[in-house]
């Protein structure tokens, strides 16, 4: 009752709002109640009352009816330009098409008016407490009544036939879900011309060279229920969410078009604080995106995961510790390191490497990276006075979004790093059935520490470790023959060395077995506990090639073994003892 009686009262407090029909509202001060109660009100009683039958076209085709969403977020001074193109300047019949503009609260009273002359009596303009764009938008499409919503943003105007020609593309492509116009870049500074640059290079690639679908929330059309099957623009991931539902549209098999002809005219602003808004806002709903949803079919097969998410585990800090644990042990066992060089070399390296991982986690990865986007902003200032040259401008804009990207993605990471843990620790205790493969270049499900991003090679992918690594195996209690594969990428007459861990402690040489490419691995556990398998090897120097390598891993498969259990080293006696000589181990 008290719910009925609040939908009343918000009712009846909008009611002596000024207003020119039903849907269109301009309230000066609305309380969030209110305001949530009147979007989600008034678009179910239109779209119970809205009756009215909607012409043919001169060929005998049902019409197309839009409906136009504008949220008013970020208008950069062009609000009013945008409305006058939509509502006074289309060649499409007016009555085909609703107009519903949608403004955060915070928006101005008198320009909201000055807005509200522009429309027609059948459009809305509605104000809802939050202030992003994407929040506005599904703020809109709860009140838009029509069959093709249209999404566009209070900075961009539309040519006058652009309602036109989508409503023509979409009934000449039925199997069409929704569409994108051509966005037309409006430029005013150098800094905007090198903003244009950079989005247009990201669209055309996208559209045109990669394959992959894409959405541009600033000129995009799409039927109603294609849109709300493909899961709606989700407002928690900011401007991530367009990349999101074009992903939900392609995973359900749903056709993206292109319209050329349909053109839009987008305005840069060319304001550094701008950009960096947007970019930090994209990265925030990007890591977000992946944090909650790592068992998402759709994001691994149409999204890409950034470098610092699959490498997250290097700055785990029980895994950081684990890894320098190993390293120092293999340091120990003999006076020389594996590939030749003295113990107190590798165990400096070993130090330097996973020791503020260890320590810190992600925050002393976080603050190196902190550091070079200042230099990066520093060398933008630079070129934006000195530079003459268009692509100089470019080449450092671009260099200093890429920094921003990396700051913020490993800053959530560090907000995050306990949630992370926790996470990590709940997909370490699932237990591994007692047969399968893990690839390392497609699969993100096990812990690991110490391999780089994945690579192809003659169609074959892999991932590079570093000269000691470790993967993370939780099997279930048994005998099981493990199986080590790598690729034949390091020259023939280049030793490997390669020493195999159990949990940090040397597994002897009765375990493992080496032949073409291929390490068989005898274990038995007893315990309910994961398996850490570690290796340590040589250092590869690759030319041209700076990173630390060391296996290029294939795969790790496991089995059960085909031995009797007590030919094989248990090891519970590796958790219990290190008493392990240097006679024991490879």
């Amino acid at each position: 009752m008290r719910i009925l009686n609040a939908v009343a009262t918000a009712l009846d407090s909008l009611e002596t709002t000024d207003r020119t029909n039903e849907g269109s509202v301009v309230p000066c001060k609305v309380s969030p109640v209110n305001l949530t109660t009147r979007v989600r009100v008034s678009s179910l009683l239109a779209r119970d009352t809205d009756n009215e039958s909607v012409p043919d076209d001169s060929n005998g085709n049902r019409s197309l009816t839009f409906s136009v969403i504008v949220p008013l977020g970020f208008h950069r001074d062009q609000a009013e330009r945008c409305l006058k193109a939509w509502a006074q300047n289309q060649t499409y019949p007016r009555n085909l098409y609703e107009i519903v503009v949608v403004a955060p609260d915070n928006f101005s009273c008198r320009e909201l008016s000055r807005l509200r002359s522009l429309l027609a009596e059948h459009d809305r303009l509605l104000v809802h407490p939050e202030r992003h764009d994407m929040a506005l938008v599904v703020t809109g499409v709860d009140a838009a009544d029509h069959e093709v919503l249209f999404f566009t943003e209070s900075h961009c105007w539309p040519e006058p036939d652009v309602l036109e020609r989508t409503a023509a593309a979409l009934r000449a492509h039925p199997d069409w879900a929704g569409l994108n116009c051509c966005s037309v870049p409006v430029t005013h500074n150098p800094l905007s011309v090198a903003e244009a640059d950079m989005y247009r290079h990201d669209i055309e690639n996208a559209t045109f060279h990669d394959g992959r679908q894409t959405v541009l929330d600033h000129c995009f059309a799409v039927h109603r229920e294609p849109y709300f099957r493909s899961g709606d623009f989700d407002a928690d991931l900011g401007h991530f969410a367009e990349w999101m539902l074009a992903a939900r549209l392609s995973h359900l098999g749903l056709t993206i078009g292109y319209v050329p002809e349909a053109r839009v005219h987008h305005f840069y602003v060319g304001r550094l604080v701008d950009l960096r808004e947007f970019t930090e806002d994209f990265t925030r709903g990007e890591m977000h995106c992946l944090r909650r949803s790592t068992d998402d079919t759709c994001l691994r097969i149409f999204l890409d995961a950034p470098p610092e998410w699959t490498l997250r585990d290097n700055w785990n800090r029980t895994l950081a510790g684990k890894m320098l644990k190993m390293r120092w042990r293999d340091s120990q066992l003999s006076g020389k390191a594996p590939d030749g060089h003295s113990s107190r070399s590798a165990g400096w390296t070993a130090l330097t490497r996973w020791l503020p991982a260890a320590i810190a986690g992600v925050i002393p990865a976080w603050s190196l990276a902190l550091l070079r986007a200042w230099q990066k902003r520093f060398d933008l200032w630079k070129a934006q006075l000195f530079s003459r040259r268009r692509h100089g401008l470019h080449g450092a804009l671009l260099h200093y979004v890429a920094s921003v990207i990396r700051v913020r993605r490993l800053f959530y990471l560090r907000l995050e790093q306990g949630g992370i843990a926790r996470r990590s620790e709940g997909r370490m205790r699932v237990s591994l059935p007692d047969r399968g493969t893990w690839n390392p270049a497609r699969d993100d499900s096990l812990r690991t520490a110490g391999l780089h991003l994945a690579e192809a090679l003659f169609g074959e992918y892999f991932r590079w470790s570093e000269p000691a690594a470790l993967v993370e195996l939780p099997l279930p209690p048994g005998s099981f023959t493990i199986l080590f594969r790598w690729l034949p990428v390091r020259p023939p007459d280049d030793p490997i060395f390669l020493r195999f861990y159990f949990n940090e402690c040397p597994a002897p040489t009765r375990c493992i077995k080496i032949k073409d490419y291929c390490a068989e691995i005898l274990v038995t556990l007893e315990v309910v506990r994961p398996l850490r398998l570690g290796w340590v090897c040589a250092a590869f120097q690759s030319p041209g090639n700076t990173r630390l390598l060391g296996v290029p891993v294939s795969s790790v498969s496991w089995i059960p073994a085909a031995v009797p259990t007590e030919a094989i080293l248990p090891v519970r006696t590796l958790f219990e003892s290190d008493r392990i000589s240097p006679a024991d181990v490879v």
